[in-house]
């Protein structure tokens, strides 16, 4: 079976050795997942390890930090980023073909929350076995988040009978397992649906939402 590369980019050897336990109890689930760390300053190695995935933790959005973010995509990796950050960031990447796959988890998060977002950039590569084939969409909608009043304006692209992809005009607050109702008109077959979804995860602007749309 073919290895999961996993790499963690911190700012200090103990935040490393600390992210490290969180993760290792995901090889119960991925016996090949090979989990490495590296220093924050030497991310332009990251791609010498193939990584499929990257958690990159940090205590604040710097300048600086910004500038790793955009090296490593500068480097040709493509793949999920996971940004750990104390306050919630707002990142321009350059356009590489999957603009859209940083995503960020506020500090303090519950551990499971970390772990739900690590599983799925791991299983991301795997997307010859989706489910659900997705049709490039591109049509208005509404969202409205469960327990909340009123809808608001969003854009509905890649949808499939599984999920979503929902661009916002706006940051909302939102979190990872958040519940919502969206709200979708296909033109060029005439019919409106309405659906119960939940928020599978967020791009690092807060303004891109991977959602799964309820199975009934």
């Amino acid at each position: 079976m073919t290895e999961s590369r996993l790499v963690l980019l911190t700012k200090t050897p103990q935040a490393r050795a600390e992210l490290t336990r969180e993760l290792e109890i995901l090889k119960d689930e991925f016996p090949n997942l090979v989990i490495s760390g590296l220093d924050l300053s030497l991310s332009a190695a990251v791609a010498d390890k193939s990584p499929q995935a990257i958690v990159l933790d940090l205590e604040d959005w710097t300048p600086s930090d910004e500038l790793v973010l955009l090296e490593l995509r500068g480097h040709g990796y493509a793949g999920p980023i996971l940004v750990l950050s104390k306050r919630a960031i707002s990142v321009e990447t350059p356009d590489k073909g999957t603009p859209d796959r940083d995503v960020v988890l506020v500090k303090p998060f519950a551990r499971m929350e970390l772990l739900g977002i690590v599983r799925r950039m791991i299983l991301a590569p795997l997307v010859a076995s989706r489910r659900h084939t997705r049709h490039p969409t591109n049509e208005m909608g509404e969202l409205r988040i469960t327990g909340k009043q009123g809808f608001l304006p969003c854009r509905v692209r890649n949808l499939s009978k599984g999920g979503a992809y929902i661009e916002l005009d706006h940051p909302l607050s939102l979190r990872i397992g958040d519940e919502l109702v969206v709200k979708v008109r296909l033109a060029a077959m005439g019919r409106s649906y309405e659906m119960r979804a939940r928020v599978a995860w967020m791009n690092a602007r807060g303004t891109g939402l991977g959602v799964e749309f309820a199975s009934s």
